[in-house]
């Protein structure tokens, strides 16, 4: 099993990302690679979205907040067929 973390818009887009994370666009080759990996010996792949609506402070328009919590595009393709898991504020909804 793989299990990539909010691998977003917001926290991984160095210039545009709202909590971005410093360095963490230069994990997503190696994330892809991983991807292949697991794909490859038919292994199970999961991905969090943090949905974080209501944040002190952002007074983004509801579709720049959207934007945000989208997966980075160079992982959105390559994720697209896996299993997303959203979470609001470090908690994993109920929905397994």
């Amino acid at each position: 099993m793989f299990l990539i973390i909010d691998m977003q818009n917001d926290f991984v887009d160095q210039e545009r990302g709202r909590m971005v994370v410093k360095g963490a666009d230069r994990l997503v080759n190696g994330i892809i690679e991983k991807i292949k990996k697991y794909e490859q010996k038919k292994d199970l792949i999961f991905y969090t979205l943090d949905i974080h609506k209501k944040l002190p402070g952002d007074n983004r328009l509801v579709k720049e907040k959207k934007l945000g919590q989208e997966l980075y595009p160079p992982l959105k393709g390559k994720l697209a067929k896996h299993i997303s898991l959203e979470k609001y504020y470090y908690a994993l909804s109920p929905k397994f």
